[in-house]
């Protein structure tokens, strides 16, 4: 398939100019993307090019790796019950209000509200943490407490959707049993790979991220989790090690900000 060079070059310069836009103004350039993504497909007549789905999907996989690699697991002990429980509220209270709304309003079956309810009840943490990470509040203790309430929101929406529809399989069950191999197994591989082969041109440690990142995002999938569950739950993993070298982090926002976030966003 040959590449439109029309809409590739378009999309580069609106998303060149999109963040120029949101330094002067001093807002999040999230939201001024997915303006701008809104005005190019609904107004100018974008299609979606298959290169920027892609590009969309791995910027949506890699900022929720993002999000959870930010995530000071110390700190998410000390504070769990809060970021669950705020987590909690914020999903039961939208829940239990869209539900009633439906109930007086609409003539939906139940599954259909409670599968409406529990879609608008659902957060984005990637538009979270781009929001907060840009602001230059995530380093706060209650931002980072945020991000997980925010975690646990969407992973409670997904699993009564799943529990709808009985979508969970072998897969998920496998899934579980490969996550705690990862905890044990993945942090002394990225620490070996860093000390024999990392801080070369090949950049084998970002490789190795993102390598892991779509091979865990496709057993979470696989096992109706969503790719994004597996990609939190990899950078939660990952967060303390990750962290002990300075330089992988700001690689990884550097080409997940540059090159891959924008892609989500139209």
């Amino acid at each position: 398939m040959s590449l439109d060079l029309h809409s590739t070059a378009l999309v580069a310069v609106v998303v060149m100019l999109t963040g120029l836009a949101s330094i002067r103004a001093g807002m999040p350039s999230a939201v001024l993307e997915i303006a701008a993504g809104i005005a190019l497909g609904s107004f100018l007549g974008l299609t979606l090019e298959p290169w920027l789905d892609f590009l969309g999907t791995l910027g949506g996989l890699a900022l929720t790796f993002l999000a959870g690699a930010e995530i000071d697991l110390k700190l998410l002990g000390l504070s769990s019950r809060r970021s669950i429980l705020l987590g909690a509220i914020g999903f039961s209270s939208t829940f239990i209000a869209e539900m009633l709304f439906l109930s007086f309003f609409s003539n939906w079956s139940l599954p259909a509200r409670m599968t409406a309810s529990l879609a608008l009840t659902a957060t984005a943490v990637v538009v979270v943490y781009t929001i907060l990470l840009e602001s230059g509040l995530l380093q706060s203790a209650a931002c980072r407490m945020i991000v997980a309430a925010t975690f646990v929101n969407d992973f409670l929406a997904l699993a009564g959707i799943n529990l709808i529809y009985h979508r969970f399989n072998l897969y998920t069950l496998a899934f579980g049993a490969i996550i705690v191999l990862i905890v044990i197994a993945l942090p002394r591989a990225l620490q070996y790979l860093v000390r024999k082969f990392g801080r070369r041109a090949v950049e084998i440690e970002l490789r190795f991220i993102f390598a892991v990142l779509l091979a865990v995002s496709f057993l979470a999938d696989l096992g109706k989790l969503q790719a994004i569950f597996g990609a939190f739950i990899l950078g939660i993993v990952f967060s303390n090690s990750i962290n002990g070298y300075g330089d992988i982090i700001p690689k990884l926002r550097a080409i997940t900000f540059s090159l891959l976030s924008p892609g989500i966003l139209y």
